[in-house]
């Protein structure tokens, strides 16, 4: 019996293993996908899974090419779904238009690059009236070395920026003469 219930954790051991296989090809699906957001190629992402087998061929031999799973696995760890699997949208990454213009000349300090009343813009519809958030910002923005670095902040920092608004152009242009 002791040898049953050790073939068991095993088969469990397996099946976690794959799903955590499974768990890091999306996680790099997703990574290509961000860093696809940031490249200037618009090249479409296949998140097709189908690559994986849901069931380690280990167990699927075992159970005679069976998915079902064996008499005495608990039941309190079944969790039955149905779900149709169709095939992943294929996504287009388009980059806005303040990621390829080309900006003004370098500076070494964003503030430099923005003027009294694009600063009076800036506070009033981008950070909400406060200029200590706009400061805040700036400073970050200051000690960052790469557009990628600055847009990933922007993005996380501001979601309700419309990154392609007239407002957050202006804004992203000051920036890409702080970093290249």
């Amino acid at each position: 019996m002791e040898n049953r219930e050790s073939e068991f954790l095993s088969e469990v051991k397996d099946l976690i293993s794959d799903l955590r296989k499974r768990v890091e090809y999306l996680e790099n699906k997703v990574e290509e996908y961000e860093k696809s957001l940031y490249s200037e190629e618009t090249e479409p992402i296949s998140l097709d899974i189908d690559e994986l087998d849901v069931i380690p061929e280990k167990i699927v031999e075992e159970m005679d090419g069976s998915t079902d799973l064996p008499e005495d696995f608990p039941e309190d760890l079944v969790e039955e779904t149905e779900q149709e699997v169709t095939e992943a949208p294929i996504i287009e990454v388009k980059r806005p238009l303040w990621w390829t213009d080309m900006p003004g000349s370098p500076v070494k300090d964003i503030r430099s690059a923005i003027s009294l009343n694009d600063r009076i813009l800036f506070i009033n519809t981008l950070f909400n009236e406060d200029p200590a958030v706009f400061q805040n910002a700036v400073n970050a923005i200051n000690g960052m070395n790469s557009l990628e670095e600055v847009a990933d902040y922007i993005i996380a920092e501001f979601p309700q920026w419309n990154m392609d608004s007239e407002t957050v152009y202006r804004f992203m242009m000051a920036a890409r003469r702080r970093v290249r």
